[in-house]
């Protein structure tokens, strides 16, 4: 799957994360939010979006499954226009057992 590390907090624990995954993670990592040259792409083509902050400019996310927040909480993360963006999947560090639908 696709996976897209996004924002600094993310591209600090990516690599502990991916030393950790058995599996072939196709991962990127993009810790500068603002860089939209390569966000719209990588966004477009993500299906696991691990990080803390989802705001309403940020480019549609089509194929996107999870949202994994690197936090505890989403309050960060904003969820209308997660749902509008893509049908998906939060968690976040206390939750990761029930994820709710954004």
């Amino acid at each position: 799957m696709k996976t897209l590390f996004l924002g600094g907090l993310a591209a600090r624990v990516a690599p502990r994360i991916l030393g950790k995954n058995d599996r072939k993670a196709r991962p990127t990592v993009l810790a500068e939010l603002t860089d939209m040259q390569r966000l719209i792409p990588t966004l477009a083509e993500a299906e696991i979006v691990v990080g803390h902050i989802w705001r309403s400019d940020f480019p549609e996310a089509p194929r996107l499954k999870l949202l994994q927040a690197a936090t505890a909480g989403v309050d960060m993360i904003d969820l209308r226009h997660c749902r509008a963006a893509s049908p998906c999947a939060t968690s976040s560090v206390t939750n990761r057992r029930s994820p709710n639908m954004c």
